[in-house]
């Protein structure tokens, strides 16, 4: 496109001088080069500096230099006639601002070719050619396109996450299957308009538009719900992740813990109303973000290694979990007396002993055993 315009310049300037019996020769964007007389020879040779500056010039014979332009250099002006503004080389900014520069409001008004005089021309002195070009082929709609696109392809990808995190079964199946097929509906009218230059609407909009919404209205709604099922999909995929780690079960775990904790195989899971409720109890700590580590029906007990030598003193935990935000809790059901609240004598000094053998930090709950 540049090169089209220095060309048509480089004729229209030729055509201007053929009557002065001088030719002018252009480089792409529009630059006098060289001229020539009538016979063909060359009678001044210019180069220029990028933003206009000469150096190297031979004897001067006429005024056109620089992107076509004439320099002025009456009283040591050294203008160029750009012919809405005149152009200051030595300083590489025009004297006045640009009267079009509401269109490129991040560029100073003041500034040459966009601050890029190697790629840009300036032929009329009111825009550069590059914010025509981005006027031209529809840039900024097709920016958007692609912020569509990305928008509609993450939505898909949180969808089918929360889909897959939850094995396609329930709410997940249902909100992560949504946000699969809006976003991918999203993605495909983005990139269409990427693509093409125009503005499409996605076939969501285009349903709503088609029962009478308006369009602006329409298209709010669209983005309304790509947030929503992004969002709502997040949550699914985040809660299903929790609750299959809570339920996956382990066979053998050795791992040190806290203050030389170690989990081992066996345990003492008590009565089949203990397991049972141990299980429900681990269900409820997988529903609110906790890992369960141990014991709940779901992996051997913990078990807390003595303080002193010997094999004496040491317990098993019913259940151990942790969470990202409260770190570890630890569990044990217990007998209480007839008030069905106060521990018994032996549970109080199993739970003492207990407190003694995890960090001060540690939390430790102690849960009325059911009947």
């Amino acid at each position: 496109m540049n090169r089209i315009v220095a060309i048509i310049l480089a004729i229209v300037l030729s055509v201007a001088s053929a009557t002065a019996g001088i030719r002018h020769y252009c480089d792409y964007q529009g630059n006098v080069r060289q001229v020539a007389d009538a016979q063909g020879n060359v009678i001044e040779q210019n180069d220029y500096y990028p933003y206009g500056g000469l150096f190297g010039e031979s004897a001067s014979h006429q005024s056109y230099k620089y992107s076509g332009k004439e320099l002025e250099r009456m009283n040591g002006l050294n203008t160029y006639d750009f012919h809405a503004r005149p152009y200051y080389y030595p300083a590489i900014i025009f004297h006045s601002p640009d009267i079009l520069s509401e269109k490129t409001p991040w560029l100073s008004p003041y500034l040459y070719c966009a601050g890029n005089p190697i790629m840009l021309i300036d032929p009329t002195g009111m825009e550069s050619w590059w914010s025509q070009m981005w006027d031209d082929y529809n840039m900024t709609t097709r920016l958007y396109g692609a912020m569509k696109a990305a928008s509609g392809i993450t939505e898909a990808v949180v969808g089918a996450t929360a889909g897959v995190a939850t094995s396609w079964t329930g709410v997940g199946a249902v909100l992560g299957g949504a946000a699969l097929v809006h976003g991918c509906d999203v993605a495909a009218s983005g990139i269409s308009q990427m693509i093409s230059g125009e503005e499409t609407s996605s076939l969501t909009s285009q349903g709503l538009q088609a029962a009478g919404v308006p369009k602006e209205t329409a298209e709010r709604i669209d983005v309304g719900l790509s947030i929503g099922f992004t969002f709502v999909s997040g949550i699914a995929s985040n809660v299903g992740s929790i609750t299959t780690k809570a339920t996956s079960t382990s066979t053998t775990t050795t791992a040190v813990g806290e203050t030389g904790a170690v989990s081992k195989t066996g345990g003492r899971l008590g009565s089949q109303a203990t397991r049972a409720q141990n299980s429900q109890i681990a269900q409820k700590l997988g529903d609110r973000g906790y890992i369960i580590t141990g014991g709940g029906g779901l992996k051997s007990e913990e078990y807390l290694a003595p303080l002193s030598p010997g094999r004496k003193g040491g317990s098993y935990i019913d259940i151990s979990a942790e969470h990202p935000r409260y770190g570890v809790l630890r569990i044990n059901t217990v007998d209480v007396l007839k008030d069905g609240v106060t521990p018994t004598a032996r549970e109080l000094r199993n739970a003492t002993r207990i407190r003694e053998q995890i960090k001060p930090n540690g939390h430790l709950l102690l849960i009325p055993k059911t009947k």
